[in-house]
């Protein structure tokens, strides 16, 4: 049985090997949809690329029984002038397969369920984030004046949709509603760290005194405007009050130098820490082993991937109101929406309190046993058995 996948996603291709974000990588994603089909057919904008370092920036995205081809960026205006182009190239390749797995949201994905409700292909789409708080947030005038449109056309493809799979338990549910057949699973599997890893952590914790140097983690990419990074800042500002040791790492691609500019006018830049980026899966988890506060004061936040990586090492977390963190965290780890100085406070709490700071970290390992790849794949596999026995 044949699957064709269509996102926005960005894929590099140097020779003949994939490559893209951890979250994209074969052993992650494409074996996950092997489980249900034969062959893979990934449609998604493509550039070709002869830098020598993509191994230690990217993960791989090529292997068995996937294969690639490249579609417009529907997402910019030149690619809109290809328009009919990628039109003609999605439906050629549409009706090839035996079922479309659409993510949503996407350009490519909005044109994908046009396609497969006018030619009758059977699809199922998956709602992995929202476009309103994506655009609006994303800090362009082009992206507030497109959020309402896009707001729209999400949900009115989501509603129309005949199979419907949520990443969030709730968030997602409530703004793009699916009265069909629908279920809510995570995209994010963990592997849950070993005991040891977990004991580790803990003796890190009762290890802390005055003296000890804190580091501070977040995940994001520097490009875009609404994963908290300038909130962040601000409650480092205050946080270094009266806890001088503690540095804020900002671990993801993109340019640095607007958020360092930032960091200079906030006096804090010698406390802050750009580690650039890391390939996917092991490399990640070993940088947030080293962190002592995993941090997500995101505007934007459907699922939280980092956030849910950070608890399944027993990293104590914290994260922003108005998203789907609220659905991974406890009340008391969870800021208001931009309260740098609340976020601030939350931190100076955690690193005054250890035995605290030991019940958020012990808690937050077991929440995120919900999300190891055992308990998804029996929830994932009852919602692909029911689409593909239609």
């Amino acid at each position: 049985m044949k699957m064709i996948f269509i996102h926005d996603n960005r894929f590099w291709k140097k020779g003949d090997i994939y490559y893209s974000y951890g979250h994209f990588a074969y052993d992650l994603l494409w074996k996950r949809y092997l489980n249900y089909f034969d062959e893979i057919v990934v449609g998604g904008r493509i550039e070709e690329t002869d830098d020598e370092t993509i191994n230690d920036k990217f993960s791989v995205s090529s292997g068995e029984n996937v294969s690639f081809f490249g579609l417009p960026n529907l997402m910019s205006f030149s690619g809109l002038k290809e328009y009919k182009k990628a039109k003609k190239k999605l439906t050629e390749e549409m009706k090839k397969a035996d079922c479309a797995v659409i993510r949503l949201p996407s350009n490519l994905g909005y044109l994908a369920c046009k396609i497969a409700e006018k030619h009758n292909i059977k699809y199922m789409i998956e709602v992995v984030g929202c476009t309103w708080d994506d655009l609006w947030n994303y800090g362009s005038l082009l992206g507030r004046i497109y959020a309402p449109i896009s707001f729209l056309i999400e949900k009115k493809c989501v509603r129309k949709a005949q199979n419907v799979l949520y990443v969030s338990r709730r968030f997602l549910q409530k703004r793009y509603p699916n009265k069909h057949f629908n279920m809510g699973c995570s995209d994010t599997n963990i592997s849950p760290c070993s005991e040891e890893v977990f004991n580790k952590r803990i003796e890190k914790i009762r290890n802390m005194n005055d003296d000890t140097p804190i580091r501070i983690g977040l995940i994001a990419s520097l490009n875009v405007g609404y994963k908290g990074h300038d909130t962040a800042m601000l409650a480092l500002k205050n946080v270094l009050k009266s806890h001088k040791n503690v540095t804020l790492c900002f671990l993801g691609d993109g340019d640095k130098t607007k958020w360092e500019k930032m960091a200079k006018d906030l006096g804090v830049i010698d406390n802050i820490e750009f580690s650039g980026v890391l390939p996917g899966g092991d490399a990640v988890l070993k940088w947030i082993d080293n962190l002592d506060i995993f941090v997500m004061p995101s505007l934007q936040e459907t699922l939280g991937r980092a956030l849910i990586e950070a608890m399944s090492r027993g990293c104590p977390c914290i994260g922003g109101a108005g998203t789907a963190v609220p659905e991974q965290l406890p009340d008391d780890c969870v800021h208001r929406r931009k309260d740098y100085k609340e976020l601030g406070d939350m931190i100076c709490y955690m690193i005054e309190n250890k035995k605290y700071t030991e019940l958020c970290a012990t808690e937050n390992y077991h929440r995120s046993k919900k999300y190891s790849e055992e308990v998804l794949l029996e929830r994932r596999t009852a919602f692909f058995k029911k689409v593909l026995s239609k």
